[in-house]
């Protein structure tokens, strides 16, 4: 996505929360961040003073645009912000003209509104692969009808899970415990963080390797050195691992590998898994 896509996504983005786009201001530092200036350049550049941009109007931009976009946006990171708005309009694109091509008593016909197709995209983060499965299991057991599947509110759905259960099985043992941790820290993570995390301690460029291979198979998403999971891919991961720890503490003759490498190490684990192990 270029500049000129990014403005489109957000000023469409303004208009329907607002009902207008960015301002002449509001779009110089839209355009200077997106090209990583400082406040200070796009002031030189723009005509307006530093002070004015830094502590007025940026600051309510930023706050605008998460509201637009859904999500909580800085000057850091709101190119994956948009980039993530992007690819969702461009998969409902897709959606939608899959239905307007299908006849009504094909296989891929599908019966939702433009408000429907953008929550299913969301739900599953946009993930091309996901939603393909989805779209099929949509259509086998709700005749099309995306709004009944959506009422299910059950994101892990059998068929995406056995697609995640079939590429986590296919990584070797780093690739795994990245995807623990990443799934522990339910956060952006660096490299570092990831090698203090992981043991036995492994090389970086052993790291470096895994990562790349985990992106390449559309598991983690990087921005800026860090690495997260999308939300599906995250949510499988911690009910596998808290599984598989139940396992370990309630049966007999099995090692507890994952116990103490995952459970007791991090002593800060998430609230989220807290809450999972105590039964929400």
């Amino acid at each position: 996505m270029d500049l000129s896509q990014a403005l489109t996504v957000a000023n469409q983005a303004m208009l329907a929360q607002y009902d207008r786009g960015l301002s002449d201001v509001e779009t110089a530092i839209f355009e200077g961040s997106w090209e990583n200036q400082t406040y200070d350049k796009i002031a030189e550049i723009s005509g307006y003073s530093d002070s004015y941009l830094r502590r007025d109007v940026a600051p309510k931009l930023w706050k605008l645009l998460s509201k637009s976009l859904g999500e909580s946006v800085s000057k850091k990171n709101f190119k994956a912000a948009l980039g993530r708005k992007w690819q969702e309009e461009q998969e409902v694109i897709k959606l939608e003209n899959k239905s307007e091509g299908s006849h009504p008593s094909t296989k891929n016909n599908t019966k939702a509104t433009r408000a429907e197709q953008q929550e299913l995209c969301q739900r599953y983060s946009c993930n091309a692969l996901a939603l393909k499965i989805v779209a099929t299991s949509i259509q086998d057991l709700f005749d099309g009808a995306i709004a009944e599947f959506l009422a299910e509110d059950t994101i892990l759905f059998y068929n995406v899970r056995r697609l995640l259960e079939e590429q986590f099985n296919r990584l070797d043992s780093l690739g795994q415990s990245i995807m623990y941790w990443l799934a522990i820290n339910r956060e952006w993570t660096t490299i570092a963080e990831l090698a203090a995390d992981i043991t036995p301690k492994v090389r970086k460029l052993d790291l470096l390797g895994a990562l790349e291979s985990l992106m390449w198979r559309s598991l983690v998403e990087k921005q800026e050195g860090k690495y997260t999971q999308q939300p599906v891919v995250m949510e499988y991961v911690s009910d596998r691992l808290l599984e598989s720890v139940t396992q370990e503490l309630t049966q007999e003759n099995i090692p507890l590998n994952l116990f103490h490498n995952y459970a007791l190490i991090k002593t800060t684990v998430k609230d989220y898994l807290k809450d999972k192990d105590s039964g929400y």
